[in-house]
């Protein structure tokens, strides 16, 4: 916006001509952005997925208060790897309850079905 307020009143005669080298400078600049972010090099589902995970290591979330939905429905296939994944960790290996409930995510088609009580993930996977 700036830019182009500076293009008008600086530039009364030929502004029109400042504000396209404005518009195609910024349309690169879009398109870069928008490349990176699809890209692996900044993937924002990585991202997004290592917060969730170091916040559940470090014990700023409980295993009881931790997200496993939105890592599994939300975060793609980095999500559902770590989702995988904390099976092994040690304070959820204790909690039968919890590893219960993360095969149940696990199997679950869609984030709703999760709350629905599944009584043997291991039925669900054959079906």
């Amino acid at each position: 916006m700036g830019a182009y307020t500076y293009s008008l009143v600086r530039r009364r005669n030929n502004w029109f001509y400042h504000i396209t080298r404005i518009n195609r400078a910024l349309a690169v600049f879009i398109a870069v952005v928008c490349l990176l972010v699809t890209s692996p090099i900044i993937d924002l589902r990585k991202i997004s997925v290592a917060d969730q995970m170091s916040k559940l290591m470090s014990g700023e979330v409980s295993i009881d208060e931790f997200d496993y939905e939105y890592l599994r429905f939300n975060t793609g296939r980095p999500g559902y790897d770590a989702l995988v994944s904390l099976k092994d960790y040690e304070p959820i290996t204790r909690d039968k309850e919890k590893l219960k409930y993360i095969d149940n995510v696990l199997v679950a088609n869609n984030k709703w079905g999760v709350y629905d009580r599944i009584e043997n993930a291991e039925e669900l996977k054959e079906h």
